[in-house]
């Protein structure tokens, strides 16, 4: 006011009863119009209390802006910022521990690439604790994600209470998601809810920029924004339309005092709310639904599927999946079917689409349901037989003229995958390796790579033999900076025919591939077999096209990691020979087990058909490194060791286990796909060996016993627990905690009940050969040096 009586120029000031609102901001400028506005000139702009958007601060960093993140906690003080030379650096959502903070903070593997921290005791300014292990410490309960190359470089998640664990255990971080729905100004705040359920959904409540608007109107505003959210996050986490629920405009929700949402709170507060959005989604409507003879039903879910779900190009016989549809489409299409068609008051199953996958077999569904007159029953083995014949007709490949140079290979993560990228870059004469990787985009793909080799204690090679790819796929479009010096990460969905690459990145692949290694599958024990068909069956015959179109002399060559689980339900006593096995009722009885059939068998129909190298290699029970002993905790036996903890007592099991560590089995397994060793120009890529009908056990083939051997191990390393029958053990699993995060066992109940609640005799009766593995793999017949 002083400077505006010196100067004579109009001098505004803020009425600090307003709230500091860029709304009120603006309109206080604009009703003041002063000719002098003074104010701090900010060279570092400082936030906290709340994540950015990822949008926003990186226009802003990429404007210049010196954007810095700050990370603490009441209990704990200022713990971590991302202050740092913003020039040469722009990960302004990385933040770093402070030099005085870093020796007490501690970051706790919890999943998959995330990680909880946590403060440890002795920190000056850590003024309460909450957990013992370690002693005094305190778990923040906030998550992080590490930065893919700079050490020590870690960007918030969320809290754990954020991540929305769906029915089938597929977690969703809805932060992200919120975030960018919230980003347009129609948005006050919204939620991602789904705890336990099938799918997730959305809550949003308006903001007063919306207050003119119906629930209709806004609908259609906001839903650009939403399908970029989802655009952004995997299948399993994106919202259908029908799953948004637009609330009042002026509706209270919990908030902290900062005004963020309390998300357990809140779903507390709109449990009814979120119960009357999926009845309205799930239940039939309206009482006028059509009862449709077949020929009109076709019609009707030719246009159902084409104008309201997006599946474009169906034929009455079309598959579902072939043809694109995703898991939200499928979601989407059962609910429309819900609504508006008359099922004589039957409730369709959530994997309907998956079920019946083209509109004459889904038709012909709906039409017995509403008639009463059921279809004729299809057997598990049918379904597996049909499933060969659909995916096992090939055309015959036609030879190139060019020569591949050197060694380049595409490959998967995942536990298995991890090991066998990092053995694949650590030798010379592979040129260049192409992960595959299910992620939202190339950035998340190549931090998921990383990730994953990290948490294994692994990390990525380097050499300088990759230029020529690398700008290759760069004038197709991907950018260099997703590729590290010897892979490169592509975000991909292999339900599709171009692998979810695009046309241009796909054709670029194709003329560089010489191998594949295909070891991406489900370890879901819950699912049926049809429901591996549109990811993991069509997603192997995609890979097996992507083999058949190279230009060179030959195909390039596949290697399939199948499971001993394929094999495992032949009637025992049994020595289960190194080829496929003709009868489907001989694969274990569960879905998993039966998809690794049908694939063992269209993999061997591409190898007669075509003259390709396809290879089953069939993987027996992958145990921790021989280095770190590090085992995927989620896996079977591992969650059986649990129980010793959880529920006091472990099976005494008829069997005799031949476990193999996980190291060792990706060296086996690149023995056997021909790769451990460089090849000739051509013919070491592709030399044919062992006929199409051989199929390598990659086992150890010392075994050791259950109940004699593995038991008192565990006892001496020092678990204690008591021995119980197989169905014992199964009833003390049913009655004991059912939550599945303080007793993780429980996730596998069924799975566990199908296997040991019976008197049947255990897998010692089988025995799988290993032969003519042994003469391809030095690993494999040199078990006796990792006995154990």
């Amino acid at each position: 006011m002083f400077r505006g009586m010196v100067t004579g120029k109009r001098t505004a000031l803020y009425n600090a009863n307003l709230p500091l609102t860029n709304g009120n901001l603006v309109e206080a400028m604009r009703t003041a119009e002063f000719e002098s506005f003074h104010c701090v000139p900010a060279k570092l702009v400082l936030f906290g209390g709340s994540s950015c958007p990822d949008d926003l601060g990186d226009m802003l960093a990429q404007e210049g802006v010196n954007i810095v993140s700050h990370y603490g906690a009441t209990e704990m003080g200022q713990l971590m910022t991302s202050q740092r030379d913003s020039t040469q650096d722009k990960a302004w959502n990385y933040v770093r521990p402070l030099a005085n903070t870093r020796p007490f903070l501690q970051f706790d593997l919890i999943g998959e690439g995330i990680y909880e921290l946590i403060v440890l005791d002795g920190l000056p300014s850590k003024v309460m604790s909450n957990c013992d292990d370690p002693p005094s410490s305190f778990r923040t309960r906030d998550t992080f994600m590490p930065h893919p190359s700079i050490p020590d470089a870690w960007k918030y998640l969320g809290r754990l209470d954020d991540r929305v664990t769906l029915m089938n255990g597929e977690k969703v971080l809805p932060v992200p998601f919120e975030h960018r729905v919230r980003q347009n100004e129609l948005v006050q705040d919204c939620l991602v809810f789904g705890v336990g359920r099938a799918f997730p959904g959305l809550l949003i409540i308006p903001s007063e920029h919306a207050a003119g608007f119906d629930s209709a109107d806004l609908s259609d505003k906001l839903w650009p924004d939403i399908q970029n959210a989802n655009e952004r996050t995997e299948l399993f986490g994106r919202v259908s339309r029908e799953m948004v629920k637009i609330l009042p405009y002026g509706t209270e929700y919990p908030r902290t005092d900062k005004g963020t949402v309390i998300r357990a709170a809140s779903y507390n507060h709109f449990a009814t709310t979120i119960d009357n959005v999926y009845k309205g989604f799930e239940s039939p409507g309206k009482a006028d639904r059509l009862a449709l003879e077949i020929p009109a039903l076709e019609e009707y879910l030719a246009k159902l599927l084409s104008e309201c779900v997006g599946v474009q190009g169906l034929s009455a016989n079309t598959d579902f999946f072939a043809a694109g549809m995703d898991s939200l489409q499928a979601i989407t299409a059962r609910a429309h079917i819900m609504r508006e068609l008359d099922l004589a008051g039957n409730v369709l199953g959530q994997n309907v689409a998956f079920e019946h996958p083209s509109i004459t077999q889904l038709a012909a569904y709906l039409d017995s349901l509403r008639k009463g007159s059921p279809l004729e029953s299809v057997t598990e083995e049918d379904i597996m037989r049909e499933l060969v014949a659909k995916y096992s007709t090939f055309a015959q490949f036609k030879p190139g003229t060019q020569v591949p140079d050197g060694e380049v290979v595409v490959s998967a993560t995942g536990s298995l995958g991890a090991h066998v990228l990092s053995q694949l870059l650590s030798m010379p004469h592979i040129r260049h390796v192409y992960c595959l990787v299910r992620a939202p985009s190339p950035e998340a793909a190549q931090e998921r790579v990383l990730q994953s080799l990290a948490d294994r204690g692994l990390s990525p090679h380097h050499s300088s033999a990759h230029g020529r790819i690398i700008s290759s796929l760069v004038k197709s479009g991907l950018s260099s900076s997703h590729a590290s010096a010897k892979f490169t990460a592509l975000p991909s969905d292999l339900s599709r025919a171009d692998l979810g690459l695009g046309s241009t990145v796909f054709a670029a692949l194709t003329s560089l591939v010489t191998s594949v290694i295909h070891s991406a599958w489900a370890v879901n024990f819950t699912l049926s077999v049809r429901s591996f068909e549109a990811q993991h069956i069509a997603g192997l015959r995609h890979l097996l096209d992507l083999c058949l179109s190279v230009p060179f002399a030959r195909p390039a060559r596949l290697a399939f990691i199948s499971s001993i689980s394929a094999a495992a339900g032949t009637p025992s006593p049994a020595r289960i020979a190194e080829t496929l096995v003709k009868d489907p009722a001989h694969a274990q009885n569960m879905g998993y087990a039966r998809s690794k059939w049908v694939a063992e068998h269209i993999v061997k129909a591409a190898a007669v058909s075509t003259g390709m190298e396809a290879r089953v290699l069939r993987s027996g029970q992958i145990v921790g490194d021989s280095v770190q002993g590090n085992w995927n905790a989620t896996e079977a036996i591992p969650l059986m060791f649990r129980a010793a903890v959880t529920i006091g007592a472990l099976p005494a099991l008829d069997e005799t286990p031949s476990w193999l560590p996980i190291d060792l089995s990706a060296r086996a397994v690149l023995e056997l796909a021909g790769m451990a060793e460089p090849g000739s120009k051509i013919d070491g890529y592709f030399e044919r060996r062992d006929g199409p009908d051989v199929v390598y056990h990659v086992q150890n083939p010392t075994t050791r016993r259950w109940t004699e051997d593995v038991l008192p191990a565990l006892s001496s390393a020092g678990l204690v627990f008591e021995i119980v029958g197989q169905r014992e053990w199964v009833q003390r699993l049913r009655d004991g905690d059912q939550d599945p995060k303080t007793n993780p066992t429980v996730k596998l109940l069924d799975f566990f009940a199908e296997k040991y609640d019976n008197d049947n005799p255990g897998r010692r009766g089988l025995v799988f050969d290993t032969y003519l593995t042994e003469q391809r793999s030095k690993v494999i017949s040199e078990g006796s040096l990792f006995e154990g």
